[in-house]
């Protein structure tokens, strides 16, 4: 696979060239890419989140909201 790189490269620059530039799919391209960026990082923190409220010993239970004020 390593071998044909050299082989395969300028195929993939074409078609970088020839799809995505020429064709105005820039803007489209790093709009995704900044989309698939943010949600990897939301998840990340979550998950990050839940293993730093399991350290501290906060349970997992929802909130409960206060009743509300009488009139």
């Amino acid at each position: 696979m390593i071998d044909s790189l050299p082989e395969f490269y300028p195929k993939i620059e074409a078609w970088v060239e020839n799809v995505i530039l020429e064709e105005g799919n820039a803007t489209i391209l790093t709009l995704f890419v900044c989309l698939l960026t943010v949600l990897y990082f939301r998840e990340r923190q979550r998950r990050n989140a839940g293993v730093a409220a399991g350290e501290v010993g906060i349970p997992d239970q929802p909130i409960e909201h206060a009743p509300p004020a009488p009139n």
